[in-house]
């Protein structure tokens, strides 16, 4: 893998610098990427500085059960983050957002195929549990999440072990990854 540095951002969000980095190092191998839980755009931002092909987010952008006062800016009918994601990942051209929910995502998308696949939506067990298996059979490289932590998120690891049947590939920060055999 090519080492390029990725600049960074100042984009609000809970991404450490090694995890943007493993984000913009693998946009840039993929053709094609699509990122379920995108808030704000601070991941979006290093996959798609990274990604020369098509970047896929899909968000609703309304928060997520159980995450509090974290989302609360998101019960607003003005749409602040939706509004905060465009300021931030807008212009690039390589940006493709479905204003949806994963499972709805899915019903658009149907069968499409991603190179890379990365899963941010609702830390809840069954939300990580449902997003892994709609989208695990759509990627053809790289299939991988966030917050793999078992002090602040246990049911994502409880989840991501569930639905692979046993340990994923690697882990980087708190970001976990599959490699999809072909």
């Amino acid at each position: 893998m090519n080492e390029e540095k990725y600049q960074g951002n100042d984009i609000q969000g809970w991404m450490s610098p090694a995890e943007l980095q493993f984000l913009f190092e693998n946009a840039k191998e993929a053709k094609s990427v699509l990122e379920i839980g995108s808030w704000k755009g601070r991941s979006s931002h290093a996959i798609l500085s990274g990604c020369k092909g098509m970047v896929t987010c899909v968000d609703h952008f309304k928060g997520s059960e159980g995450e509090g006062s974290a989302h609360a800016e998101a019960n607003s009918d003005d749409e602040p983050v939706y509004k905060d994601f465009m300021k931030n990942v807008g212009e690039f051209s390589n940006l493709r957002v479905i204003k949806a929910s994963s499972k709805e995502a899915k019903d658009i998308l149907k069968d499409e195929k991603f190179d890379m696949i990365f899963i941010d939506g609702g830390h809840r067990y069954e939300d990580v549990v449902d997003d892994m298996k709609l989208w695990k059979d759509n990627a053809t490289v790289l299939l991988c999440g966030h917050d793999y932590n078992p002090i602040c998120w246990p049911a994502v690891i409880n989840a991501v072990i569930t639905v692979l049947g046993g340990l994923p590939t690697g882990v980087v920060d708190t970001i976990w990854y599959q490699e999809v055999k072909k």
